[in-house]
């Protein structure tokens, strides 16, 4: 699996340059055709630890606002 990066410098004209020498993400994945590339997902906890403040959490179901 390939995960994208940007590989730039500090600068606009630096850009060309480092892309020129690392490539582009679109070269890498054109490589990977026929390769498994998709992520095996896991489905969400049924509960996650909110924390709005280091002293305020707690834990709550990871839909709780989609319902």
């Amino acid at each position: 699996m390939v995960v994208p990066s940007v590989s730039l410098g500090y600068g606009e004209e630096e850009g060309p340059a480092v892309k020129g020498a690392k490539g582009f993400t679109a070269a890498v994945v054109a490589k990977e055709t026929g390769m498994e590339t998709g992520v095996e997902w896991m489905p969400p906890p049924e509960m996650v630890k909110c924390m709005p403040t280091f002293n305020d959490q707690s834990w709550r179901p990871w839909n709780e606002t989609l319902v």
